[in-house]
């Protein structure tokens, strides 16, 4: 993802300084250059925006590992203390 930024960055700049000599160029050519210049724009774009999803998505699935793990460490660890149904036990008394 860290490729991607500094790719998206160089684009940019690149696409700056190819925007220096357009007053050297005709209209035609002003144009041209123009249209290239906002649909590279537009494809810098779609690759950060799928960084972001992807980083979400990432985020997301370390996420409920992170969860998954924490409930089987609970559990292990009851375990571990007692061979007693914890959970079961507790439902029971709970309920009316």
């Amino acid at each position: 993802m860290q490729e991607l930024r500094a790719f998206s960055q160089w684009m940019q700049f690149a696409l700056s300084i190819d925007g220096y000599s357009l007053p050297l160029r005709t209209s035609e050519d002003v144009l041209k250059i123009v249209g290239q210049q906002l649909e590279w724009f537009k494809s810098i774009q779609g690759l950060e925006d799928q960084t972001i999803q992807l980083q979400r998505a990432v985020a997301d699935r370390t996420r409920l590992l992170q969860d998954d793990y924490n409930a089987k460490t609970r559990h292990n660890i009851l375990n571990w203390i007692s061979k007693l149904d914890y959970d079961g036990t507790h439902l029971n008394k709970r309920s009316p």
